[in-house]
């Protein structure tokens, strides 16, 4: 009996040493929903390939932004990343184009237009050196300021902070009349507290997390745009696993991306309620309200149009048309 112990110790020590060790990078915060989820696909992978598959998480940021992730990726020093939109635009700006600003209207359109787009995107990444593992949505951009903002004007009347690593979002809003003051999301904390900043645009669920809303209380329900995010692994790396294992890997992976969703509305939506018990505001959006920020949107966002090719903006308007004649 103890001989049989002391073999089945010696085996598992053996597959753990010839273990295929897989890094993922993230900026997601430690025991956030993000890094749960993906300790959870972790876990699936190691279960489908018998311990063969080992996933190492780096969270929070602890191996760079998401620029630093992908530089990475690309020398071989991680091998995946759990991307946000700022992350996919770094592999090609053409993945970003269902973040235009009031492009996309609601869950359901988004839904519909990237499962269109997946193949489009997923042949994109490819040209990269990519291969993806999973998309989700994690949430709508929306406006939080200071003082109440419903017009486009009421948003002109204070500072708003703009991540000053979008250089492209920065030109559109000053563009568009606003008083921008650039700074890194580190920063934004900082500037919000000190009143450097009066507004910024986040999802409820990231303004929830950082605890900002008692110094940015009110918010306009108007979604802006969503923040989609990625499961990626360079090619390289995913070549190096066994066959086998792949398309239960795939299946998985996007079984569990796929209820991550949920799960942020409900945390979203649990937050809200707690914020609104401290004085946070949500102001409804009019008809009339809608239309002049479509405008300032219209005006502002060509000069993010030029950033995609032709063909992924005429395909991602053809889905969208196709989905609102239904």
């Amino acid at each position: 009996m103890k001989k049989v112990l002391l073999f089945s110790l010696f085996i598992i020590s053996i597959a753990t040493i010839f273990a295929q060790e897989i890094k993922i990078g993230t900026v997601a915060p430690t025991g956030s929903l993000w890094e749960t989820t993906i300790k959870e696909i972790a876990a699936e992978w190691s279960k489908i390939s018998n311990g063969e598959i080992r996933v190492k998480i780096y969270s929070g940021g602890t191996v760079g932004d998401e620029i630093d992730i992908l530089r990475k990726i690309k020398l071989g020093g991680l091998h995946a990343a759990a991307l946000s939109t700022y992350g996919i635009k770094n592999i090609s700006d053409d993945l970003f184009v269902l973040s235009i600003p009031m492009l996309i209207k609601d869950d359901d359109e988004l839904d519909y237009v990237l499962k269109k787009m997946e193949p489009t995107f997923n042949k994109k990444l490819q040209e990269n050196g990519f291969v993806s593992l999973g998309w989700t949505n994690t949430g709508w951009i929306r406006w939080f300021s200071k003082t109440k903002v419903l017009y486009p004007d009421d948003l002109r009347q204070i500072k708003l902070a703009v991540d000053s690593s979008d250089q492209k979002a920065i030109q559109i809003w000053q563009r568009s009349g606003f008083r921008v003051i650039p700074l890194s999301f580190n920063d934004l904390i900082s500037g919000i507290y000190s009143g450097m900043a009066e507004a910024t645009y986040i999802t409820p669920y990231t303004a929830s997390s950082l605890g900002i809303t008692q110094h940015i209380p009110y918010m306009l329900d108007m979604p802006v745009s969503p923040v989609y995010c990625l499961l990626t692994i360079s090619e390289r790396a995913w070549k190096s696993i066994n066959d086998k294992y792949k398309p239960l890997i795939i299946k998985r992976t996007n079984e569990i991306i796929g209820g991550f969703y949920a799960k942020i509305v409900k945390i979203e939506n649990e937050g809200i309620e707690v914020m609104k018990k401290q004085g946070f505001t949500i102001v409804p959006v009019t008809p009339e309200a809608l239309v002049e920020w479509e405008k300032v949107v219209d005006n502002g966002v060509d000069l993010l149009k030029q950033s995609f090719s032709p063909q992924i903006h005429s395909e991602v308007r053809k889905y969208i048309d196709e989905y609102r004649n239904k």
